[in-house]
């Protein structure tokens, strides 16, 4: 029902345009505030219509990821307006997204993780910019996970710790100094992201994580209560074949991977295929909850069976084809 749709990017500027505050309006912040949750209420729920008639689970994620780009620039140029040093702050900063923000990949209701990256100099005065930007988005109502960090910060930072080397080697900017930006990634790839040592070292951590995460979260995929992000066959082992592929061979993405024949076209199709599925299983748990869920509990899956379309029969009960199929996918 949902083949060839796609995201209305226009459509979504149009809107914001309209209803988001303009550089230099002199509105009171409280109204600042109800026109950025108002626009961020309609376009969830334009969203989540568009999810239920079927639309691709990585479409709705890129979906959301424009819109939180909207809202994280405009409350950029806000906070830019509030600021005496407004000049000296503009070449000092630049607001990147990491993680799955920034791949364009984020659910519903995740997290919003963004880097402030300051240029090492006069560092206080991006520090109070930031803090007016921090509170507007906290006061809309999103959760915001966030570094304030110099290029020096973020390389070392990123040789001592997995989870911060991963997010970064997904930095994409929104909005701020673009020369600064390319200087981060052009570090990163130096000195962490395809550096000799550094890549042994990653592999070996990659690999203990993974069993620490199958501990946790299940090593099979048939568990009763999968965790879509976490466990054997969700999300993140997909991102971790492309972040080992990133560190051997400088592929970002599947279709990399494929072009090198790094994968045949059968195994590029299966996981993409399986990708999809699960992503767009991910959105409705976002979507039918209100919040981030990712663990699908016996008690949401009759729920989630319902909304994506899946109705009882040969015996079975939807919920049980539901998880049926997920199995399948995920197995891929």
């Amino acid at each position: 029902m949902g083949e060839g749709m796609t995201i209305d990017k226009e459509k979504i500027l149009i809107h914001a345009d309209e209803i988001l505050p303009s550089v230099g309006s002199r509105a009171e912040r409280e109204e600042h505030v109800a026109r950025f949750r108002r626009f961020l209420k309609v376009e969830t729920e334009r969203l989540k219509i568009r999810h239920r008639f079927g639309l691709d689970g990585r479409e709705v994620a890129r979906g959301r990821s424009y819109v939180i780009d909207l809202i994280v620039r405009r409350a950029c140029q806000w906070a830019l307006t509030q600021c005496a040093s407004r000049r000296e702050i503009e070449d000092r900063y630049a607001v990147i997204a990491l993680g799955g923000y920034g791949r364009q990949e984020m659910a519903p209701y995740s997290d919003v993780d963004v880097l402030f990256l300051h240029a090492g100099r006069r560092a206080h005065q991006v520090s109070a910019f930031l803090e007016l930007v921090l509170h507007l988005l906290w006061d809309i109502g999103l959760t915001v996970g966030h570094s304030f960090r110099s290029i020096a910060e973020c390389i070392a930072m990123a040789k001592k710790d997995l989870h911060s080397r991963n997010a970064l080697a997904e930095a994409r900017l929104i909005t701020g100094n673009a020369h600064l930006f390319r200087r981060l990634t052009r570090r990163l790839d130096e000195a962490v992201l395809r550096n000799g040592r550094a890549v042994d070292a990653f592999i070996e951590a990659m690999c203990a994580e993974r069993e620490l995460r199958y501990a946790r979260f299940g090593r099979t995929v048939c568990v009763q209560e999968p965790n879509v992000k976490e466990s054997a066959g969700g999300l993140r082992d997909v991102h971790t074949v492309l972040w080992i592929g990133r560190a051997l061979f400088g592929c970002r993405t599947l279709e990399d991977l494929r072009a090198e024949a790094l994968i045949s076209g059968a195994e590029y199709a299966a996981i993409d295929r399986a990708y999809n599925f699960v992503a767009r299983v991910r959105n409705e748990a976002h979507f039918c909850t209100g919040r981030r869920t990712d663990l699908l509990t016996l008690d949401l899956q009759p729920t989630l069976a319902a909304h994506l379309g899946y109705e009882s029969k040969r015996g079975l009960l939807a919920s049980e084809r539901f998880m049926r199929e997920y199995y399948e996918r995920a197995h891929d």
